[in-house]
């Protein structure tokens, strides 16, 4: 690390911002740009020897969870903003007596206030990483004095994105900030089963990232992250035989997301 920010710090004391802007691209950096490049690098090696993506995202977060050195500051507040979401669903339609799935509940940060709010049994949640449902669990429960598993949430860690392991068909399904971490065919996965666990009247709201620069509807951001426009879903849902709708504009009026987040919801075709 010393060995690093000395280069890092003779480079900016050399070279002109413009040649550290173009050497840093999209990233805030140029060490993130070459970090990105190395996991790239290592989910290609990964994929190279036939392991999925969501084998390499699952392990990748399951070791992010693990890691002692987590600032508890920004820990605290990332858990604090999951009300948000809450209350995003609840001016959507959710009451207490909702059957709501949450797709990719990571550290449980939303789940935690779904839980809350909503009666007995009425909660259920997947993510690939089982470290980090326990670390949610076991943080909400220190932090807020709140046992999440007290009202019989069902939490699922899987690597499957079929729906097969969802025994209920829920009246909403929210899944936020999962996509900007999948590449195209796991998303056109999930979509492409959502029927299976879909009545008429049921509704997948789903966010995703994408950028005023943006020139095509799919651009890759880092090994994990892409830029996604509005229309990249609609072809999905078109050839899948879908419903959807852009509440972008209501997302962001909400004021509490990030600039570039876009709201989508998905419903099956009348």
């Amino acid at each position: 690390m010393f060995v690093w920010n000395f280069f890092a710090s003779l480079a900016r004391s050399v070279l002109p911002e413009r040649a550290i802007k173009y050497l840093r691209g999209d990233f805030k950096s140029v060490h993130g740009r070459l970090h990105n490049r190395w996991e790239r690098t290592r989910l290609q090696l990964h994929q190279l020897r036939g392991g999925s993506y969501l084998d390499w995202y699952a392990k990748r977060m399951d070791g992010f969870a693990a890691n002692p050195k987590i600032d508890q500051k920004t820990k605290k507040e990332y858990h604090d903003s999951g009300g948000e979401d809450l209350e995003t669903l609840k001016q959507l339609g959710l009451k207490k007596s909702t059957v709501l799935h949450e797709f990719g509940c990571g550290f449980l940060r939303s789940a935690h206030y779904f839980i809350d709010y909503l009666d007995l049994g009425k909660f259920s949640a997947n993510d690939a990483s089982g470290e980090r449902i326990r670390s949610g669990v076991e943080y909400i429960k220190a932090t807020y004095g709140f046992d999440i598993l007290a009202k019989n949430p069902e939490l699922i860690v899987n690597k499957d994105n079929s729906f097969d392991w969802l025994d209920r068909k829920p009246d909403i399904i929210w899944c936020h900030a999962v996509f900007t971490h999948m590449p195209e065919k796991d998303i056109e996965d999930v979509i492409a089963h959502l029927p299976k666990v879909m009545t008429s009247n049921a509704a997948f709201y789903f966010t995703y990232s994408q950028k005023p620069s943006q020139r095509h509807n799919v651009e890759r951001m880092g090994a994990q992250d892409w830029w996604h426009k509005h229309g990249f879903f609609s072809g999905i849902a078109d050839k899948h035989g879908l419903m959807i709708e852009d509440l972008t504009d209501f997302l962001q009026e909400r004021g509490c997301y990030r600039p570039e987040h876009g709201l989508g919801k998905l419903t099956l075709a009348r």
